[in-house]
Order: C-alpha cells, then sequence, then structure tokens
C-alpha cells in the first residue's frame, strides 16, 4: 500500500486488549511523524525553489 497502513479505529463500547490499543496508538503516531516530516521536507524544498530566483 505505499506505506499507507489501514487502521481500523477503535469502538470504545468494544472490549479491546491493552495490546490492540498501543498497537493502533503507535501506527497513529507512527503516521503523524511521517506526516510532518514530509510537509517539512516539502516545505524545505519550496523554500530552495524561492531562493533560486534570487540567484
Amino acid at each position: 500500500m505505499n506505506g499507507a497502513i489501514k487502521i481500523n479505529w477503535l469502538d470504545p463500547n468494544e472490549p479491546r486488549t491493552k495490546d490492540e490499543e498501543v498497537e493502533v496508538l503507535t501506527k497513529l503516531w507512527n503516521f503523524s511523524v511521517l506526516q510532518e516530516r514530509e510537509e517539512e521536507r516539502l516545505y524545505d524544498e519550496e523554500c530552495e525553489d524561492d531562493d533560486d530566483i534570487f540567484d
């Protein structure tokens, strides 16, 4: 899936183990971190392109 993961949200009415909760939250956290890194990379890339205008 090209780095994407499928996460089924935890329904609070369904009993889950702590391990299942931790697994889902870890995947969500990791996705968030990767997303932020990608946004920073794109921003830096855009800034470099803007700097080229003045060269």
